[in-house]
């Protein structure tokens, strides 16, 4: 036997073929962590909640009657219930569905900018997501700002109902315009809000439902809370 199969066979080579697998499963792990971490930035980085971004990527969402109605959809959709019944987390189940796929990432290191705090980047499309409170502050007259709301693939506009109305009608007209635009260029929106039907159609008018009801859906989540009560 030669020196070199003695070596092979030499406890000092098998230990360092165990430690090697044990570094390469390590650095594995590392990186699995790394992109996880990174996808929640990114979810962030939309204006995801950083609860409901936590939730949606993870390895279990609890399936509910929102999470059924929001999956896959391509159209207006309103999300309908009481707080807690999911509509939040079912969005952004929606909206990530990019972000989860880990073969819409790269590594990118010293690409300055495109890259995640891990060097990864995300090469899906951008998502953009809005409380209904901040609506009512967006710059409407700025064109690129608008061009975030009305040219993106996925929009989630959050919590309707829970904003400011004003009295000259300008976040209704706001709302109207979004609805109209994005249905006319087949882009896919989720609404949620607490109200249900009557109740939005009292606070938006029958010009924005009937937008709706022509290129989308009003779905009703039921009334039943998922979050769980603390303990005491």
């Amino acid at each position: 036997m030669s020196n070199l199969d003695e070596y092979f066979e030499s406890d000092e080579y098998k230990a360092k073929v165990v430690r090697e697998k044990a570094e390469d499963a390590a650095s594995r792990a590392r990186a699995a962590d790394d992109l996880e971490s990174d996808k929640i930035s990114k979810a962030k980085k939309f204006g995801i909640p950083e609860r409901a971004a936590t939730v949606a990527l993870s390895s279990h969402v609890e399936d509910t009657e929102a999470t059924r109605a929001a999956d896959g959809a391509t159209d207006m959709l309103v999300l309908s219930g009481a707080p807690g019944c999911g509509k939040t987390v079912a969005s952004a189940l929606w909206a990530t569905a990019e972000i989860r796929d880990s073969s819409m990432w790269f590594y990118a290191e010293n690409r300055g900018g495109m890259q995640g705090s891990n060097g990864n980047a995300f090469k899906g499309r951008p998502i953009v997501w809005v409380t209904a409170a901040k609506l009512a502050r967006w710059e409407r007259y700025d064109e690129e700002e608008m061009a975030k709301l009305l040219k993106v693939g996925k929009l989630v506009i959050d919590d309707l109902g829970g904003e400011y109305l004003d009295k000259g009608g300008f976040y209704a007209s706001l709302l109207d315009e979004l609805i109209n635009e994005r249905q006319a260029g087949s882009r896919a929106t989720i609404l949620t809000t607490n109200l249900d039907a009557a109740g939005f159609s009292a606070r938006y008018g029958e010009r924005i439902v009937d937008r709706i009801r022509e290129g989308g859906r009003f779905f009703a989540c039921g009334n039943a809370s998922l979050r769980r009560k603390p303990t005491t």
